[in-house]
């Protein structure tokens, strides 16, 4: 796939796709070789995450990690019968301020009914989900969804959860557990959040799939729905079958595989879902699986989007600049990133958005610089944001001044 774009840096930023002149000047290359890192490159809404569990309360603390994204499981079961106390909301707020300042992202879920061990091993058929009703999930969404709304630098989803076991959304009473009332559920998070670009995901497609016919937008427009898969590759994956929603996160776990948990397997699945986020740590027996069998770096490496400079090059006048970028990710941007062209520290203008850089595609952008100075003397680069880093060795440059080559 590839994409091309041209921009002019003129006043009202002109189009120059009908200027033939564009392309009748001597292009020298830049003075950096562009050379793809072998590593994974951390970045937000992509590749591993880390869980932590917090009970009862809104107030967390991320441990320290190279990894920039976590899920954080809310268990709120003292809320149940109550709206939660605005102290609680305080504590989300502040907490929310923190992990934005330090360019972590999060994917949130709130639940009810954590079960115990011992209601695990007997099958979860003891007792059904204990849950708060209809009428006070949505009054906890509204509350949770405003402090949301005033953070959302630092969350990228929210599993939209509160119905079932773990908020997973089975094993509930017969008036939450039905696909109507999932879908009320997501369709409110929607509403609540639809001044952010915070996805929305539900647990299972079957729950989805009558909302997104009825309501087609929601795969088009913010905030964007998706699915998260606590089972990947389990014997009972709906998602292996169903490709009308993105599956945007996920772990694998103890359950038997529809067919084996392999590299070759769970790899060739990972990038035809275009996986963007998988936990680190579990199923623990499956992921040293990978590792022995080699893939897991791999895996790493490819999950969500992964942007890559093939080549820069600027005019013999030194006033227009050509860039290719591949997405080499099995997944790309799920939200608008506008990408801006930088100059010895000065952003100077947006050459493009990340979110249109498909996976698997070469991507061109052709650039007029104009003739103010001479841009072959300044240090240039690329920039977000949000600081997503490109995996080059020489990062996020495009050119320093010195002999081109």
């Amino acid at each position: 796939m590839n994409n091309i774009y041209t921009i002019a840096l003129v006043v009202g930023l002109v189009s120059l796709l009908s200027n033939p002149s564009f392309l009748l000047f001597d292009w020298l290359s830049s003075s950096i070789d562009f050379y793809e890192t072998n590593v994974d490159t951390p970045n937000p809404d992509r590749g591993m995450f880390n869980q932590i569990r917090v009970d009862n309360s809104l107030r967390f603390v991320l441990p320290a990690s190279d990894i920039k994204n976590s899920r954080v499981y809310f268990v709120l079961d003292r809320f149940i019968g109550q709206p939660i106390p605005e102290e609680e909301l305080k504590y989300f707020s502040q907490s929310l301020n923190v992990v934005a300042h330090a360019g972590q992202r999060l994917v949130v879920r709130f639940i009810y009914d954590y079960p115990s061990a011992d209601l695990v091993s007997s099958g979860l058929t003891l007792r059904r989900a204990r849950t708060a009703s209809p009428e006070m999930m949505s009054t906890h969404i509204r509350q949770l969804a405003e402090v949301l709304r005033r953070h959302s630098k630092a969350v990228f989803a929210v599993e939209s959860g509160l119905i079932g076991f773990w908020g997973e959304q089975h094993g509930d009473t017969p008036d939450k557990q039905t696909h109507r009332g999932v879908a009320a559920v997501v369709a409110q998070w929607r509403a609540e959040l639809k001044a952010t670009n915070i996805l929305v995901l539900a647990r299972y497609p079957s729950a989805l799939r009558e909302y997104v016919r009825r309501n087609p937008e929601v795969l088009s427009q913010q905030p964007l729905v998706g699915y998260w898969n606590d089972c990947l590759g389990a014997y009972d994956d709906e998602n292996m079958n169903s490709r009308e929603v993105t599956v945007i996160s996920g772990e694998t776990c103890s359950l038997p595989p529809r067919s084996d948990y392999s590299c070759v397997n769970m790899t060739t699945y990972f990038k035809a879902i275009q996986l963007n986020l998988l936990h680190a740590g579990f199923f623990t027996p499956t992921i040293e699986r990978w590792a022995a069998e080699g893939c897991l770096e791999d895996l790493r490496r490819h999950l969500g989007y992964r942007y890559v400079i093939r080549e820069v090059k600027l005019t013999s006048d030194g006033t227009k600049l050509a860039l290719r970028i591949d997405n080499v990710g099995w997944g790309q941007s799920r939200i608008s990133r506008p990408l801006y062209l930088v100059a010895n520290g000065r952003r100077i203008l947006k050459v493009a958005d990340l979110m249109d850089f498909a996976p698997d595609s070469t991507n061109r952008i052709q650039i007029n610089l104009g003739m103010s100075w001479d841009w072959r003397s300044e240090v240039l680069s690329l920039e977000t944001d949000d600081k997503v880093q490109f995996s080059n060795t020489t990062g996020n440059l495009l050119h320093v001044p010195g002999p081109a080559h």
